[in-house]
């Protein structure tokens, strides 16, 4: 399964609020969903059973106009946090914000750093 993740081009639907790398290495990355509340349907259901459907999870990220292979990432523990956010229309909604373990040598990449570095201390969905 494909993650790409861009928080500049997803700033529209509030994927900018959470969205990159976390000072403690983890990265977040956003749901589904451009409008109201994202749901568990969809592509965020695939995203929390991609183990159950043995289906491997493979993070993509801007670098100018081109999308760069990270590596295969693992949900970490807790698996996503819901939290607000503003949808297309401007208006709060919940998303689902997937809390990524990265390979070792992602480091050493141009990761987008996150806007919320201190999600992990706030309420686990």
């Amino acid at each position: 399964m494909l993650l790409f993740s861009d928080p500049e081009r997803g700033r529209p639907f509030g994927y900018d609020v959470y969205e990159g790398l976390r000072p403690d290495g983890y990265y977040n990355f956003t749901g589904e969903g451009k409008s109201a509340d994202q749901e568990p349907i969809r592509g965020n259901k695939a995203i929390l059973e991609h183990k159950k459907t043995n289906r491997s999870l493979k993070l993509f990220v801007p670098e100018e106009d081109l999308q760069v292979y990270v590596g295969e990432v693992q949900l970490a523990k807790p698996e996503y946090f819901l939290l607000p956010a503003p949808d297309k229309h401007n208006f709060e909604r919940q998303v689902f914000v997937f809390n990524l373990q990265l390979p070792e040598h992602a480091q050493s990449l141009p990761l987008p750093i996150t806007n919320s570095p201190n999600i992990q201390n706030r309420a686990i969905g």
